[in-house]
């Protein structure tokens, strides 16, 4: 998550229905997705990784007690982070945004971002930033949503919204981005039954979904409309692997 300002006057992430989906695992898949992702990416014991967006710290834990890596969470919710530590001591977590991030060059092996980067909007000004913290060769690791439907988007685009939604691309502008920005694609798998699935324990929890389309409207009037332009859009879920290209 990065300097966005949300219509609902507060950081959704934050809140009840957000931090006490699956434990605090803001992402479709939970740690079993990431584990998936680190299996691929076989990063050696001691390897330097960081998590963009990293919330409540889950993914900074397993990485550094399950794969012996030398995990760091950045994100800019104090609430989230505070969580974290109250969870888990000893997490080499801090406070900042993907836009600056206070790391040398080449100073990660990989870099992973759940459910993050879509809600950055790809920013180049991340991507830059990404490529110049990882090593050539280190890899960016990102679940994240994105649209099937090409054709349904540009009534989606016209909606003022912000979060996922808001950032979400389809796989050709996706790959484009992420290859404009220095990056080769190794690994792409479509995950989208575990955004269902997702959605579906979200709903459980809270009786609706109604309250997200209300937080994701900036003008509470687009609501209805954008929850039928995304339907139409027809959002699935991915995994990304991608390496960064070597000079």
């Amino acid at each position: 998550m990065n300097n966005l300002s949300y219509s609902c006057g507060y950081n959704p992430y934050e809140i009840g229905i957000f931090a006490n989906q699956a434990k605090g695992l803001l992402h479709p898949g939970g740690l079993s997705l990431t584990k998936s992702m680190l299996d691929v990416c076989y990063f050696p014991r001691g390897a330097r990784v960081l998590d963009i967006g990293c919330g409540t710290g889950r993914s900074v834990e397993l990485m550094r007690d399950q794969y012996g890596l030398e995990a760091v969470g950045i994100d800019i919710s104090f609430l989230l982070l505070g969580r974290a530590k109250e969870r888990s001591t000893g997490l080499s977590i801090i406070l900042g945004s993907a836009e600056e991030m206070p790391f040398a060059e080449s100073s990660f092996d990989g870099v992973l971002a759940e459910c993050s980067l879509s809600v950055m909007h790809y920013s180049d000004k991340v991507l830059t930033e990404i490529n110049r913290i990882l090593t050539p060769g280190g890899k960016l690791c990102t679940s994240d949503i994105y649209f099937r439907n090409a054709e349904s988007i540009a009534v989606l685009r016209n909606i003022q919204s912000t979060g996922c939604i808001a950032g979400a691309l389809t796989y050709p502008e996706l790959a484009q981005r992420i290859a404009s920005n220095g990056f080769t694609i190794k690994n792409w798998t479509d995950r989208s039954r575990l955004l269902k699935e997702f959605v579906a324990g979200m709903i459980m929890n809270s009786g609706s979904f109604n309250w997200f389309w209300q937080f994701a409207s900036v003008c509470k009037e687009d609501a209805c409309v954008l929850q039928s332009s995304t339907k139409k859009a027809k959002p699935g879920y991915c995994c990304l692997i991608a390496e960064k290209n070597y000079l």
